[in-house]
């Protein structure tokens, strides 16, 4: 089910997450439509990056885990590539907590969209 199926707001950093990884075609079917996509569609689409059969999630899950800790040093690498990827989707995210504290900072109640 979809956050809008669930009547739930995407927060702001998921869906400039969502922005810069999606078509705006996906993107706006999955926000505004609540379009729900097979496992399949989902692949195809790069809503998700693989497939993986449920007695096996866990195993891949530690698969993953092992291979960003074995990074060790290049962590750091690491991390600055994908900053650059998503660069001004973090901006965003940080602009609106930096939001959240100013109204909060003003003893105000942040408003509701």
């Amino acid at each position: 089910m979809t956050e809008l199926g669930m009547g739930a707001i995407i927060p702001r950093g998921g869906n400039a997450v969502m922005s810069a990884k999606l078509t705006p075609s996906v993107h706006r079917d999955l926000v505004l439509r609540g379009k729900e996509y097979s496992c399949e569609e989902a692949l195809a689409k790069n809503i998700v990056d693989e497939l993986v059969e449920s007695q096996d999630l866990m195993i891949r899950a530690r698969e993953l885990a092992n291979e960003f800790a074995s990074l060790g040093e290049k962590k750091d690498v690491y991390m600055c590539v994908k900053k650059s990827i998503y660069d001004d989707t973090i901006d965003i995210n940080l602009k609106a907590e930096i939001k959240k504290i100013e109204w909060k900072l003003m003893g105000k109640e942040e408003p509701k969209l």
